[in-house]
């Protein structure tokens, strides 16, 4: 692909070839096409590579990009900067930007839009001057695109580009939900439903962390060698279970439930057999330590006194044996899978009051401008195994087979090279 010079195309349009679905179902179509340059607040970038995860059967979100140039009021970015995309946004302005307990910007809050999150307009047109949707403020299958500043992080650490690409979505979001939602510590215990790209980050997060044992829950086999290589200890194929619920093949694996589930597929079934697996209430008894003084008075009749001794007697009995109960459940269970049929999910609301908790994730609780730097960082230093995940690599003009490999289940990851 040629490199345009941002002298040039600066406030101009380019024109690029970019994959286009035309229909539902049908594999896309490479077209030329038209890119606007970018307006207030946004960035126009060139796609050097970009991969797919398994929701980019229905949205793309994997690049990894230079700019090409800026718009108006642009200070944190400049012509040349290697750049990634994200879905979701992070403006380091806002309540919830600026708070440890979320990730979710307020300011533009994630919603599937159709154009920009500021104006709702579009910056792509086909060749017959149509306009072309933008999706998930990415659209990265396109050799050039426009992203507002908030959902554009800069790498400066000297990362090689196919492994950058990775942290835009699906390895951020598990080490992420390892590291920030959960907070898995050394020793625990985990069970991880979905051994693809995220779920397999999830052991890798929680593997660094110091986990003591990892289960990984998937219905192909060879997801169990593929797993040790990111940290899974163990591994149950819930058709090999026989009848017995995977819930209780955990339960007996880990003294009683795992501390820590993840569901990494987006089926509200797998959900609930998350929420099953992890650890349920321990019983904590303690003896009461209460005393009864008994009184009579010497002018009680017999029969009267007698009986009060009796009654005293009993009472002493039941508070001497009284204990207090108290219950302690710490199982955790992190929903990463988005539901792909909109089904509801049901829960025991006794295992709630009991201790249990569930919560939900995007992205992990990563806030990309700062935490995909301190990941990328982290690769570079060896801590993370990026290369792990790269199974396959494409042209652009191979895209559909991209496609193939993920929903035969060949891939993890398949990078995608628009100069190739």
């Amino acid at each position: 692909m040629e490199i345009k010079n941002p002298s040039e195309t600066s406030g101009k349009a380019i024109r690029c070839k970019a994959a286009v679905c035309r229909n539902p179902g049908e594999p896309l179509v490479i077209e030329e096409i038209e890119v606007s340059p970018p307006k207030a607040w946004e960035v126009r970038i060139k796609i050097l590579c970009t991969s797919l995860c398994h929701s980019d059967v229905t949205f793309w979100k994997m690049p990894l990009d230079v700019v090409e140039s800026i718009g108006e009021h642009v200070e944190e970015f400049k012509e040349g900067d290697l750049v990634v995309p994200v879905f979701l946004a992070n403006c380091e302005e806002c309540r919830d930007c600026k708070s440890k307990k979320s990730n979710v910007c307020s300011k533009f809050p994630f919603k599937v839009y159709e154009g920009m999150p500021r104006d709702a307009t579009g910056r792509f047109r086909d060749s017959k001057g149509e306009v072309l949707h933008h999706f998930l403020f990415v659209s990265s299958f396109s050799e050039y695109t426009v992203v507002d500043i908030t959902h554009l992080v800069k790498i400066t650490s000297g990362i090689a580009v196919d492994k950058a690409c990775l942290l835009s979505c699906g390895v951020s979001t598990g080490v992420g939900a390892a590291w920030k939602v959960a907070d898995v510590e050394a020793g625990s215990t985990v069970a991880i439903f979905g051994l693809g790209a995220v779920g397999l980050a999830v052991a890798e997060g929680a593997s660094i962390r110091g986990a003591s044992k990892i289960i990984g829950v998937d219905l192909n086999k060879e997801k169990f060698e593929i797993g040790k290589k990111f940290g899974v200890t163990d591994f149950i194929n819930p058709s090999e279970c026989g009848e017995r619920p995977v819930h209780e093949v955990i339960k007996e694996m880990t003294d009683g439930g795992a501390d820590y589930c993840f569901e990494c597929i987006g089926l509200a079934s797998l959900m609930g057999n998350a929420f099953d697996s992890c650890r349920p209430v321990s019983l904590s008894l303690s003896l009461s330590k209460w005393f009864l003084i008994i009184v009579t008075r010497p002018d009680m009749k017999p029969k009267t006194r007698v009986t009060h001794l009796m009654l005293g007697f009993g009472l002493a009995f039941v508070n001497l044996i009284a204990f207090s109960v108290r219950l302690e459940g710490w199982g955790k269970t992190v929903i990463l899978g988005v539901e792909m049929h909109g089904s509801p999910l049901s829960i025991d609301c006794y295992e709630i009051i009991k201790g249990k908790t569930i919560t939900g994730s995007l992205f992990g609780g990563i806030k990309a401008k700062s935490d995909i730097p301190l990941l990328a960082q982290k690769y570079i230093d060896k801590e993370l195994r990026l290369d792990n995940y790269i199974t396959h690599e494409v042209s652009f003009q191979e895209i559909n087979k991209a496609f193939d490999y993920l929903l035969q289940g060949k891939s993890l990851r398949c990078i995608i090279w628009m100069d190739k």
